[in-house]
């Protein structure tokens, strides 16, 4: 047989030609539906935006962008999270008499910003240095600097510093009985005075007091715990070393100091350290009530100039 399409017989007619190919009555015409209009389309998730006038969409555009960058800039209530600090200190630790601890300060001072950094989650590097501290800070050499030495008067309101890292200045020594409880109320008490004449300038307040001047700690001490006085005037890190040794239970140190200094940390005035510096102070202040400030002080073998000041 030829390649004929295949015929069938029908009951009525001649035969019926089958074919596969679509005739006209197998086609149908569809016709092209266009997109609905904005206003056919569905009230979902953007119905309600697309149903605005133009200057309402614009303006809503407008506050989300404004949402956007806010979230996406730093706060000033924390500091440049990338920024390291440098930190100078002056390992001679001049004009402390530390008696062969001064490795020993720096090494604490390390370990404490370390620990500080640490728990709040700052950035920073100490440098050690025998240059003089103001000036480099002053040069941009260095972030911030760790000295016992405040800032010359005419640059100090550049600075700002932190709460006392190594508590000094002078205190009050009186007898473990002493009938006095306060270093501000020593009325016409006999007080020793041990130091040059700029101690009693910093003690002018102290006016009823009667004065006796010592030239050396170990006779003024002497005569208190003989009741020849009633008080000894004095740095608070010699206090404190007689406290720990040869006076031990003998003598207390009345609060507050006298003149509160200290080891401090000092950084430029601007609105970077300052978050900084509030985010070091609470980190120092938790330590110390942790009691790890303490502990250090002793693996140091540093003189607790804060755990004597009871009483």
């Amino acid at each position: 047989m030829p390649d004929d399409p295949e015929i069938q017989s029908t009951p009525d007619g001649p035969p019926e030609v089958v074919s596969d190919e679509p005739t006209k009555d197998d086609l149908v015409l569809t016709e092209e539906v266009p997109p609905p209009m904005e206003a056919e389309l569905p009230s979902g998730k953007f119905g309600f935006i697309n149903k605005q006038p133009l200057f309402v969409k614009i303006l809503a555009s407008l506050l989300l962008l404004s949402s956007l960058l806010w979230f996406a800039t730093p706060k000033c209530s924390s500091p440049t999270p990338e920024k390291t600090y440098l930190i100078a200190l002056n390992s001679n630790w001049y004009p402390l008499q530390l008696a062969t601890k001064e490795r020993d300060m720096t090494t604490f001072c390390k370990v404490l910003f370390n620990l500080i950094a640490a728990k709040q989650g700052l950035h920073l590097r100490i440098m050690e240095t025998k240059l003089e501290l103001f000036r480099l800070l002053d040069s941009n050499a260095c972030d911030g600097v760790i000295s016992i030495l405040s800032p010359p008067e005419l640059t100090s309101k550049r600075y700002i510093s932190s709460d006392a890292i190594y508590q000094l200045g002078i205190v009050l020594v009186v007898k473990k009985d002493s009938y006095l409880t306060s270093s501000q109320n020593i009325g016409d008490s006999h007080i020793g005075i041990i130091g040059s004449a700029q101690i009693l300038l910093q003690i002018a307040h102290l006016q009823s007091a009667i004065f006796t001047s010592y030239e050396n700690s170990s006779r003024a001490l002497n005569d208190l715990d003989n009741r020849n006085i009633d008080g000894v005037i004095i740095d608070t890190l010699q206090a404190s070393t007689f406290l720990h040794g040869l006076y031990a239970g003998k003598f207390k140190i009345l609060s507050p100091p006298l003149v509160k200094e200290g080891i401090e940390l000092y950084l430029h005035q601007n609105k970077e350290s300052e978050p900084f510096l509030k985010l070091f102070n609470e980190g120092l202040r938790d330590l110390r009530k942790s009691g790890t400030y303490h502990e250090l002080i002793e693996q140091w073998g540093l003189i607790d100039t804060e755990g004597a000041n009871s009483g």
